[in-house]
């Protein structure tokens, strides 16, 4: 986990932006953190609810219901697995808040995930956006892209995908869990 939280900070370093700015991030990233840390020492076994750390960010960003729809069969995921898409998740609610879906009350965000390969527990988790006008085509990918890219290769052994349409933002993610871990 520091060494998550080390490279967080490097990395964040290298970007421009007031030392206010970077403090913010920096919180809100900790913050996310820190909700996950506070699921894995509740439960005995050390196993996160892959529905309840998506709502779990929501709630604290204070997006209401309305504009969500969360779908997926149960899934538990270990701690590594956990911090990550903990991570990931929180990177995608403050991109929709500032650019997407989450920062208009009539945009809706559809964050769904299924099991594709049963048998060797892989998931696939799918984040959308509808927006009701035109997102403007930008070339930049901020640290939150990257780390997303990244994050899921890197850590899970999964693969990634972020990309950005007229009507929303769209990330695929996938990656296994151990059969363990789920229900």
């Amino acid at each position: 986990m520091l060494a998550t939280i080390r490279s967080i900070m490097r990395r964040m370093a290298d970007i421009p932006g007031t030392a206010e700015e970077y403090a913010a991030h920096l919180e809100g990233r900790l913050g996310a953190i820190a909700r996950v840390r506070g699921f894995l020492l509740r439960a005995p076994d050390a196993r996160v609810e892959l529905e309840e750390l998506v709502r779990s960010e929501f709630l604290a960003q204070a997006i209401p219901d309305k504009q969500l729809q969360i779908f997926g069969p149960p899934v538990l995921l270990d701690s590594k697995a956990a911090e990550n898409l903990g991570l990931t998740v929180h990177e995608l609610t403050t991109n929709s808040i500032k650019f997407g879906a989450l920062g208009h009350d009539c945009d809706r965000v559809y964050v769904r995930w299924r099991l594709e390969r049963p048998e060797q527990s892989w998931v696939v988790f799918d984040w959308r956006e509808r927006v009701g006008r035109t997102l403007a085509r930008s070339d930049r990918r901020g640290f939150g892209f990257e780390l997303i890219e990244q994050i899921i290769p890197y850590v899970l052994g999964g693969s990634s995908s972020i990309i950005v349409h007229p009507d929303g933002l769209h990330c695929s993610l996938s990656f296994a869990v151990p059969p363990l871990e789920r229900h």
